[in-house]
């Protein structure tokens, strides 16, 4: 029902974070995945069942959301 579609998550890294990216991957979601802790990332990344981008960033900094948007606009139009 997901495939195809894309979808970003914050605090992937822990919590509801990481159980939403479980569940999105499950229905075939691409997945971004967005925490502050890059290897907490990637043990999420590797416990997925799909591809996965993951990135680095603090959603409480205007300057890192624009970077990460531009990040997954490049990723997205692949």
């Amino acid at each position: 029902m997901l495939r195809n579609r894309w979808v970003l998550i914050t605090g992937a890294n822990q919590g509801i974070g990481k159980a939403t990216a479980k569940e999105f991957a499950k229905n075939g979601a691409n997945l971004i995945l967005v925490a502050r802790d890059e290897e907490r990332l990637k043990i999420v990344q590797n416990e997925l069942e799909r591809p996965s981008y993951i990135f680095v960033c603090d959603i409480t900094q205007e300057s890192e959301i624009k970077h990460l948007f531009t990040q997954i606009t490049k990723i997205t139009k692949r």
